[in-house]
């Protein structure tokens, strides 16, 4: 049959099972790819603005060129997802829409890093700033970052955000990655603030006054410098030709005090030249930075590769199947998958209700999350001068982000995504309360003040769990039920505007704290007050905000009649080009069945070649490899035989409940089931409804 894909592929994915399953997929596609994919993306979202500050030295020569860049960038960041969103909605392929463009991100992104990170320092190697340098350095910092923001980072971000709601239909298995996902990203996010802060003081990549300054003083008073004390202590002394052993002893003489006298002299001929010494650091971390960008890489290739072989595109393959069945030897395929034009796919957002609520939800949660993320060092330094409360919050708030992972989920499935998610947003917003209790206390403490920011930080994040991890797959309910009303995906357009607020938004927040702290007296009340809106009070505004647009999305109750009116659907598009239907379920049993079946043929062939080399008797080999088959194939009939077992027991214990009710309570329950009838039938002729008007949407 012309068009069908080679057999194990290099775009193969090696997922062939039905049905989604904890491992190898969940763990490897959905969990450790996106973990290491992420990790640069985390690294330079921490560290880029310290590197242009720290090693290129903006801050005293470009201040303002530092916000205005992220802040101007946006507008190129949305156009670039929109472009790759465009780039997804190609004709459907076996390899999926997203997963060929993970592997396109890798060059790309790989050589923006290299931009951002090699930019040409004004400083060379004797600590002389030139200023015509400067100008170049700002021209390779603004394409560096516009290249990697809103080009190479988008290619991998908007595929990967679109990897859950292309793997499956079941929304229980869709919530699980969904979960493991996000969970995926806040370890990369955790991983690169304290192994990217680790590595920044063993290599010296963020040179600053202060720290130059301490090296300067241990360099001395440790007598590192034996020749230099000497000297201070004894000046009239010949010391021509001594050597470093014959200083040390020499200092054997001198007193502790004149030791420290000396040292501190010494010192402060060095901060003399303090600014001159550090731009030579500047210069030589520069250099430096090479190793992170190694790093960074590796990380990257080891996550796309994970992600790429081991998630499935199960929705995108119904299309590719569907198209596949109407293809005759040597003929056009009857039924060709439409592409889907993003003018199309723009018009059904926009009528949409249910994406405007989802992209305003996104757009608030980043918006609040990253005016607390980027934020944390400002708040810590208005109320302690330094960063060391920032590191604190950031240790211990991961223990309830990593805790509520296991729980929300379950709460997710019992009440539901947006349900779940809205009171965890009430929750949010109360809880943060804590938080402001240092302005009404008017303590000068640092523990006390450490200690109820801490707590109100981590009471915030019990409530903020379920929107970090069951969101995703709430949009991709939304986007079936756009499929079943509309007759249409809108993955391209919806995850380039999704891509584009996640991205977006950190330079938007960066802007916005820059804006506000530049506004205040460092350590004043006012900044104080200011930078605790900023740490606590923007999330819980954007998180209440969120529990009332929460109130309005109900559409996870059409999902079980979207996936029934998308079947509909497929099935009459089959049987008007004269093919055969085969329904998504029946298909991958089908698939899963044959893969299976060559994974046997495969083992059976390399443990004949393995008797061949081993001298073993084939068949004697066969025959434990076929007892082995048939003992697991016989665990197997018994545990499935227990749960059914276990669930006609249930049936029939249910039955003698029933029968042993009195006439009141079965008519009672009778009454029950017929008000639940009721509102089923209701929200089939909503459905229905619906269904009739989105059409009209683009065939009007």
């Amino acid at each position: 049959m012309a068009g069908k894909p080679t057999k194990g592929g290099l775009m193969s994915s090696r997922i062939k099972s039905a049905n989604v399953k904890f491992f190898p997929e969940a763990v490897l596609g959905y969990l450790g790819g996106p973990f290491f994919a992420l990790i640069p993306n985390g690294i330079i979202n921490v560290f880029l603005t310290q590197y242009w500050v720290n090693v290129l030295g903006l801050r005293e020569n470009a201040d303002m060129f530092t916000w205005m860049l992220p802040l101007f960038s946006s507008i190129f960041i949305v156009i670039g997802n929109l472009l790759v969103g465009k780039l997804m909605e190609g004709k459907p392929r076996k390899a999926g829409k997203a997963r060929p463009l993970l592997v396109l991100s890798v060059p790309a992104i790989a050589v923006a890093i290299i931009a951002l990170f090699m930019a040409p320092n004004p400083y060379n190697g004797q600590g002389v700033y030139n200023p015509d340098v400067l100008i170049w350095t700002l021209i390779v910092v603004a394409i560096g970052y516009n290249l990697f923001y809103a080009f190479a980072w988008p290619l991998y971000y908007t595929s990967h955000s679109a990897m859950v709601n292309l793997s499956t239909r079941n929304a229980t298995q869709r919530s699980l990655l969904g979960t493991l996902v996000m969970a995926g990203q806040v370890g990369a996010a955790g991983v690169a603030g304290m192994a990217g802060g680790l590595l920044a003081d063993l290599l010296g990549l963020l040179p600053t006054k202060l720290n130059v300054a301490s090296e300067i003083v241990n360099y001395e008073v440790n007598k590192a410098n034996a020749a230099t004390l000497v000297a201070k202590i004894w000046p009239d002394l010949n010391t021509l030709n001594w050597t470093e052993d014959q200083f040390v002893l020499k200092l054997a003489d001198a007193t502790q005090e004149q030791i420290n006298s000396a040292a501190q002299a010494s010192a402060n001929s060095w901060f003399n030249k303090l600014d001159m010494t550090l731009n030579m650091a500047r210069a030589d971390a520069n250099n430096r930075w090479f190793i992170i960008m190694i790093v960074l890489v590796a990380a990257l290739v080891v996550g796309v590769a994970l992600e790429f072989l081991f998630t499935r595109e199960r929705i995108t393959e119904e299309q590719f199947a569907l198209q596949e069945a109407g293809e005759g030897e040597g003929e056009q395929p009857k039924v060709v998958a439409k592409k889907v034009k993003m003018a199309d796919q723009i018009k059904v957002c926009l009528h949409d209700k249910y994406w405007w609520f989802i992209i305003l939800f996104f757009l608030l949660y980043q918006l609040g999350g990253m005016l607390k993320n980027n934020g944390q060092n400002f708040y810590s330094q208005a109320w302690t001068g330094g960063t060391s409360l920032s590191s604190l919050i950031g240790t211990l708030g991961a223990i309830p982000t990593a805790a509520g992972m296991v729980i929300v989920w379950p709460l997710a499935h019992k009440f539901g995504k947006a349900v779940t998610i809205k009171w965890g947003a009430a929750l949010a917003v109360i809880l943060g309360i804590i938080g402001w209790i240092p302005l009404f206390i008017n303590t000068s403490d640092v523990g006390l003040i450490s200690t109820l920011s801490v707590i109100g930080f981590c009471a915030k994040a019990i409530g903020t769990v379920p929107a970090m991890y069951v969101s995703v797959a709430l949009m991709s309910d939304v986007l079936d039920h756009q499929e079943a009303v509309y007759g249409i995906r809108t993955d391209g357009f919806t995850m380039s505007v999704y891509g584009s607020i996640m991205i977006a938004m950190t330079g938007i927040s960066n802007a916005i704290i820059l804006a506000i702290n530049n506004m205040c007296d460092i350590g004043s009340f006012g900044h104080k007050a200011a930078m605790t809106s900023v740490f606590f009070g923007g999330e819980m505004v954007c998180y209440l905000i969120i529990f009332f647009i929460l109130m309005f999305m109900n559409v996870e109750k059409f999902s079980d009649l979207d996936h029934v009116a998308i079947e509909e659907r497929q099935k009459a598009e089959a049987l008007a080009a004269g093919i055969e239907y085969v329904p998504a379920k029946v298909r991958l049993a089908q698939e899963q069945a044959k893969a299976e079946e060559e994974a046997r043929a495969a083992t059976i062939e390399e443990l004949r070649v393995k008797c061949e080399k081993k001298g073993l008797n084939f068949e004697e080999e066969l025959a434990k490899f076929e007892a082995a088959e048939q003992k697991k194939a016989e665990e197997a009939a018994a545990k499935k035989k227990a749960a059914e077992e276990k669930a006609e027991a249930k049936k029939k214990a249910e039955e003698e409940r029933i029968a042993a009710m009195t006439p009141e309570q079965k008519a009672a329950l009778e009454a029950h089931a017929q008000k639940k009838a009721e509102e089923q039938k209701k929200l089939a002729e909503i459905h229905a409804a619906m269904v009739q008007e989105g059409h009209k949407v683009l065939n009007p």
